[in-house]
């Protein structure tokens, strides 16, 4: 087997002393892997106010997935100084497998929110139907008193 900390060329020797490069692309990572560790973690808070078991899923992996992107980011700028690719790939089949997940779950999740839509709209409907069929009623009560 190999070894998951085996260090290779890091990216600081690839960018052959050039301090911009390596600027932009530390600060880019920084930046991205603080955004998406945010927004993956509003995603697993907004999980808990999830009505349904399959939305809630859904909403929890794909926070998951982003913070799992956080990390590889974050990881990504760790390899500047030493790259240790073997754990860097790991890091990437992980994110890769929570997106997988994620997206399993999006068409069922679908079907079960145009489902809860329609029967928001049946209920809505049906609340119409019966405030019309009181004010016929009504209407059919002073008629039947003159």
């Amino acid at each position: 087997m190999f070894r998951i900390l085996k260090e290779f060329l890091s990216y600081l020797e690839v960018y052959n002393g050039d301090k911009a490069a390596l600027l932009l692309n530390v600060i880019g990572g920084i930046l991205i892997g603080i955004t998406f560790l945010i927004i993956g973690l509003v995603y697993i808070a907004m999980s808990y106010k999830a009505i349904a078991g399959r939305r809630k899923r859904l909403t929890t992996l794909f926070g998951l997935f982003l913070i799992s992107c956080s990390f590889s980011r974050f990881f990504s700028v760790i390899c500047t100084w030493n790259n240790y690719a073997i754990a860097d790939g790991w890091l990437k089949i992980l994110t890769g497998v929570l997106a997988v997940l994620a997206i399993i779950y999006i068409p069922k999740t679908i079907k079960e929110v145009l489902a809860d839509n329609e029967l928001t709209e049946a209920y809505k409907m049906l609340e119409k139907t019966q405030k019309d069929l009181h004010e016929v009623k009504k209407i059919s009560e002073k008629l039947d008193n003159k």
